[in-house]
């Protein structure tokens, strides 16, 4: 189907469950999409290739900050997780929600970032 990707989800959206496939499909407005069903307003993405990110840590930063603070610790606990590095590819998009940047990850391999581009950017 045009316009929509499948993607495992690693982490950063408090709506998704980490680690599972989820769709991600086109929005009909300028820098919108759909991931796992909910609508997202896009400010940014960006594709870490090999070797700049550890899946591992960012889920376990998250789980720690969250657990220390709350909803927004997750987010910086995620972050602070991805300072380790391991050879996979992540997909960053960094989406607006009431008024906050959350920064959701990704797993996605070369051809994967090109089906993103292909399917939701440049559709």
């Amino acid at each position: 189907m045009a316009g929509v990707i499948k993607l495992t989800l690693l982490g950063g959206y408090p709506k998704s469950t980490t680690m599972s496939q989820v769709p991600i499909r086109k929005g009909s407005e300028p820098n919108t999409c759909f991931i796992d069903g909910y609508k997202c307003e896009m400010a940014d993405y960006n594709w870490l290739e090999n070797g700049s990110v550890s899946t591992g840590k960012i889920i376990n930063g998250a789980i720690i900050g969250g657990l220390l603070t709350g909803g927004a610790g997750s987010i910086i606990g995620a972050g602070i997780g991805a300072l380790k590095k391991k050879d996979s590819s992540v997909l960053v998009i960094s989406i607006v929600e009431n008024g906050n940047t959350l920064h959701v990850q990704f797993k996605c391999d070369k051809h994967e970032y090109q089906s993103f581009l292909r399917n939701i950017i440049y559709a």
